[in-house]
C-alpha cells in the first residue's frame, strides 16, 4: 500500500477511520440489545417471554405485535407507492411545463429498481429500530458499463454514521455500511489492482473470520478452506479535504487492518444513502426510540398472560398430587398425566390437590394491554382484521378509522424524508447517467429534450397528502366534477388519467383511450346541441370519418383511405384547409372560420 494518496497519509486516514467506527459502534453497543430484543419479539420468539409457570413447557407467542407491525409497514408502503406519480419535481426554471416527463422517468426507473422492496424492508427495520437505511447505486455490466440503477437496503447494525448526533445526510463526516468478503475474492481485488495490498490476510483476529447465519455473522467453525472465511469490511464516502478542496471521497476499508484499501473522489453530489426513520423524538439519525420498542413492552405482556392462562388451564386439568405412606419408583421424579405406578407400600395413597385458578379476569387484561398497544403503533383491530365487539357503533368505527389515518399519516409526514431524498438520489444517478440508462430501460425514461435535467428540481412525495389511495380517488372525483363546470379552468382529460392511474388496473388504461377522430366528433356533436353551427370542412371531415369507419367495419376496401387521412389530415390546420368545393381559404383563414367563434376557443374548436 502507498503512504500517501494526493497528498493524504493513507496509514493516519486507516487510523482515523478506525477510531470513527470504534466510535459508532460503541454508541449502538446498548441500542443492539433493544433491537435483538425487539426483532425477537415481531418474529414470535418463543424465548421472548419473562414468565414459566410449569417447569419443562415453553412460554406462548402471540402474533398481536406482529400484525400492528406488518399492517403499519403496509400502510406507509402503499402512502409511498400508491400515488401516481411517486414524487413531484418542483422547480424555478423555464421548463417546469416538461416536468411530467421527468417525473414519469423517474416512476419508470423505480419500478425497475427493486424500490419499492427495498422501501418496505427499511421501514420495517425503522418501525421496530426507528432506523433503517437504503442505497441507490449505478448497476454495472460485465465491462463496468453502467447499465441502470440498482437499490438495496442495510440492516441496521451494519449501517454506519458518524457522527450519530445529527439529522441530515450532508452534514455527516462519513456515512457507509458494513460488509463481508471471502479471502479469495479480496485477493482477486488485490490481484487486478482494484486494490491495495491487505496486510491483514491472516486474520489473526478470529472475529474477523465470519460465516452468515440467517441474518446474523457468527464466528466461522466449519469453513473448510481458509480462503473461504469472510473478512469484515467497510465502504464508506467520507467527507475529506485534500489538495485544499473539501468534497466527499469512496472508501473501501479494511478494519482488521485499519487500512484504506482504495479511495477515489466520489462523483456525485449527495452520499447514495437514504436513512429511513419514522419517529423524530430525537435530533439525531439514530435514536434510542422506536414503534417497535413501544410495543415491545406491551407484547411480552400479552405474551405473559397467555403463557400464564395456558399454563393455570393445564395445572387445573391434572391436578398436583399428595403421595402419602410409600414412595415413588426409582427413577421416577414426577407424575405426567395418565402415567401407570407401581408403588411397594400397600399403605400408600395418592391425594389430587385442588387447583384454585381463575383466569376470568385474564382477558380483560390482554385486551386492555392490545388498547394500549393500538395507541403506541397506531393500528387499531379493524387495520389487522380482527373481530370488534358486536355492539360496536358505527361511529367508534369511523372514529377508529380516522385515528388511524391521523396517527399513520403523521408517521408518514416523518418517512416521507427518506423517500424524497430515495428520488433526489434517483434523479442525481439519471442525470449523471441518462444515455446509459435511458439505452438500457428504453420506454418512459428517454425523454423528449433531455435538456430539463439541466434544471434543479426540489422532489415531495406525492403519498403526503394523504396516506389512503380510497381517499385520494375520492378527492380527484370531487376534481372531476369542479372541471365540468363551463367556468372550470381544470382539464377533465388530464383528471382523468390521475383517476385511472389511482385504480391499480392489471392493464395499462392508455388502451381504452378514443382516437382523436372520435373525440372530435363527439367535440362537434356537442357544439351542435349548443345551437353552435360547424364550419363546412369540419363538417365534411367528420362525416368522410364516419363514413370510412362504417366501410372499414363492413370489410370494404378503401384504397388507400388511411394513407391518404394520414398524409393530408382530414382536419388540415387553419390557413392549410380546404373548402366544401375543394377551394383553399384565403391566408388566416381555417375551419370554421365561417361559424361564430366562442371566446377562448380557435377556429370554432375548442383550444
Amino acid at each position: 500500500m502507498p503512504d500517501e494518496w494526493r497528498g493524504v497519509n493513507l496509514n493516519t486516514l486507516g487510523a482515523n477511520i478506525q477510531r470513527e467506527i470504534n466510535g459508532w459502534n460503541s454508541d449502538i453497543t446498548s441500542l443492539k440489545e433493544r433491537w435483538n430484543q425487539t426483532l425477537g419479539v415481531y418474529r414470535m420468539d418463543e424465548t421472548q417471554t419473562n414468565i414459566n409457570i410449569i417447569d419443562g413447557m415453553q412460554g406462548y407467542a402471540t402474533p398481536v405485535m406482529t400484525a400492528k407491525i406488518d399492517a403499519l409497514v403496509g400502510n406507509i408502503v402503499t402512502a409511498c407507492f400508491g400515488t401516481s406519480p411517486i414524487w413531484q419535481c418542483l422547480t424555478d426554471d423555464s421548463k417546469s411545463a416538461q416536468v411530467g416527463e421527468l417525473e414519469t422517468a423517474l416512476e419508470d426507473i423505480a419500478s425497475k429498481s427493486r424500490i419499492e422492496q427495498t422501501v418496505a424492508q427499511s421501514v420495517l427495520k425503522a418501525a421496530l429500530c426507528n432506523y433503517g437505511m437504503m442505497m441507490v447505486t449505478p448497476k454495472y455490466g460485465d465491462h463496468d458499463e453502467v447499465i441502470g440503477i440498482d437499490t438495496d437496503w442495510v440492516e441496521p447494525e451494519h449501517a454506519f454514521v458518524f457522527p450519530l448526533n445529527v439529522e441530515d445526510v450532508s452534514r455527516l463526516k462519513a456515512i457507509g455500511h458494513r460488509y463481508y468478503l471471502p479471502k479469495w475474492e479480496v485477493e482477486q481485488k488485490v490481484d487486478s489492482g482494484e486494490w491495495y495490498e491487505y496486510a491483514s490476510m491472516g486474520a489473526t483476529d478470529p472475529n474477523e473470520w465470519r460465516i452468515r447465519t440467517g441474518n446474523d455473522l457468527v464466528q466461522d467453525t466449519t469453513t473448510p478452506s481458509p480462503e473461504d472465511g469472510q473478512l469484515q469490511l467497510f465502504q464508506i464516502i467520507r467527507k475529506m479535504k485534500v489538495e485544499g478542496e473539501w468534497g466527499w471521497y469512496l472508501i473501501n476499508y479494511g478494519y482488521q487492518g485499519m487500512q484504506v484499501l482504495s479511495i477515489e473522489e466520489y462523483p456525485y453530489e449527495l452520499p447514495w444513502y437514504a436513512p429511513m426513520r419514522l419517529l423524530r423524538t430525537e435530533k439525531r439519525i439514530i435514536g434510542n426510540d422506536s414503534i417497535g420498542f413501544k410495543a415491545k413492552g406491551l407484547a411480552l405482556l400479552i405474551n405473559d398472560l397467555v403463557t400464564t392462562m395456558v399454563h393455570g388451564l393445564y395445572m387445573s386439568a391434572f391436578s398436583p398430587l399428595l403421595l402419602a405412606g410409600g414412595k415413588l419408583p426409582n427413577g421416577t421424579n414426577f407424575i405426567l398425566p395418565g402415567m401407570v405406578l407401581e408403588v411397594d407400600d400397600p399403605d400408600a395413597r395418592f391425594q389430587s390437590v385442588p387447583s384454585t385458578f381463575n383466569p376470568g379476569e385474564i382477558p380483560l387484561m390482554i385486551s386492555q394491554a392490545e388498547n394500549w398497544m393500538e395507541s403506541a403503533v397506531g393500528v387499531s383491530k379493524l387495520a389487522t382484521s380482527q373481530n370488534v365487539a358486536p355492539d360496536t357503533k358505527a361511529t367508534t368505527v369511523n372514529a377508529l378509522t380516522l385515528s388511524d389515518q391521523r396517527r399513520q399519516n403523521s408517521i408518514y409526514e416523518t418517512a416521507s424524508e427518506a423517500i424524497e431524498l430515495l428520488g433526489q438520489l434517483l434523479l442525481m444517478l439519471f442525470k449523471a447517467h441518462y444515455q446509459e440508462i435511458s439505452a438500457a430501460y428504453q420506454g418512459q425514461t428517454v425523454l423528449q429534450d433531455p435538456s430539463v435535467l439541466d434544471a434543479k428540481y426540489l422532489l415531495k412525495a406525492t403519498g403526503k397528502a394523504g396516506a389512503n389511495p380510497a381517499e385520494l380517488r375520492e378527492k380527484l372525483n370531487g376534481l372531476f366534477a369542479m372541471a365540468q363546470q363551463p367556468t372550470s379552468r381544470y382539464d377533465p382529460n388530464k383528471i382523468e388519467e390521475r383517476i385511472a392511474d389511482q385504480l391499480d388496473l392489471p392493464f395499462d388504461p392508455t388502451t381504452l383511450q378514443k382516437d382523436a377522430f372520435t373525440q372530435m366528433q363527439m367535440v362537434g356533436q356537442k357544439l351542435q346541441a349548443a345551437g353552435i353551427p360547424l364550419g363546412p370542412v369540419l363538417q365534411l371531415g367528420l362525416k368522410e370519418w364516419s363514413d370510412q369507419q362504417h366501410a372499414m367495419s363492413a370489410g370494404k376496401a378503401l384504397g388507400g383511405m388511411s394513407e391518404q387521412t394520414a398524409n393530408t389530415g382530414l382536419l388540415p390546420a387553419a390557413g392549410g384547409s380546404t373548402d366544401s368545393q375543394g377551394n383553399t381559404p384565403a391566408s388566416g383563414q381555417g375551419i370554421g372560420q365561417n361559424a361564430p367563434m366562442p371566446t377562448g376557443q380557435a377556429g370554432g374548436v375548442p383550444a
